[in-house]
C-alpha cells in the first residue's frame, strides 16, 4: 500500500457505458469476400476514475497524484476487484476526504459504499449524483410541474445553472 492518498480530497467517479463487440459467426468464409460474418452485440462495460482535487476543487494534473482511468466488461464484480485494488494501491485510508461521484445505477450504490467503508475511508466521504444524470431529473420534474413548453424551458435554464454553479467545486460543497 502507498501513500499517495494521504491527506488528499479524493474523486471516485463511477459509470457504465455501451460498447458494441464483434462476435465471429461459426461456420466457412464467404468464398466472394474470404470473411466470415460477425454479429454486434452491446455490452456495457463499468468505468471509473480516480483522481485529486485541490481546497477549490480544481483537479489536479501534476506527476506526482496520477489520475487512474480503468474499466472491465466482466461484471459489476469484477469492477469490485478492480475498484478496490486501486483504493488500496493508492492508499484510499488515508485521505483526508472522499467523494464518490456516479449517476443512478443501484448496483453502484449498493455495492461501493460498503467497499469504501471496508477499505476504511475517512469518515468525510460523501456521495453524489452527477450533473448529467440530475439535469435528466430535472427535465422530469419540469415535464410534470408546468404546462407550457416557455416556462419549462425558463425553469430549467435556471435550474441547471444553479446546479452547475453550486456542485462543481468540491470544496464549495464539501469543505
Amino acid at each position: 500500500m502507498s501513500n499517495i492518498l494521504k491527506d488528499q480530497r479524493v474523486v471516485i467517479a463511477v459509470d457504465g457505458g455501451r460498447t458494441r463487440i464483434r462476435i465471429n459467426k461459426k461456420g466457412r468464409r464467404k468464398v466472394k469476400t474470404n470473411r466470415v460474418g460477425y454479429t454486434g452485440e452491446w455490452i456495457e462495460p463499468k468505468l471509473l476514475t480516480i483522481y485529486v482535487v485541490n481546497e477549490q476543487g480544481e483537479k489536479i494534473k501534476n506527476g506526482e497524484i496520477p489520475i487512474t482511468n480503468d474499466g472491465t466488461y466482466k461484471g459489476y464484480q469484477g469492477f469490485l476487484q478492480i475498484l478496490e485494488m486501486y483504493l488500496v494501491n493508492l492508499g484510499i485510508s488515508q485521505a483526508k476526504q472522499v467523494l464518490l461521484i456516479a449517476d443512478g445505477a443501484e448496483w453502484i450504490w449498493i455495492h461501493i459504499p460498503p467497499l469504501l467503508k471496508k477499505l476504511k475511508c475517512p469518515p468525510e466521504t460523501y456521495q453524489l449524483l452527477d450533473f448529467f444524470h440530475a439535469a435528466s431529473h430535472l427535465q422530469d420534474f419540469a415535464d410534470a410541474a408546468f404546462s407550457t413548453n416557455n416556462e419549462r424551458q425558463q425553469w430549467l435554464k435556471g435550474s441547471k445553472k444553479f446546479k452547475k454553479r453550486s456542485g462543481t467545486r468540491f470544496n464549495e460543497k464539501y469543505g
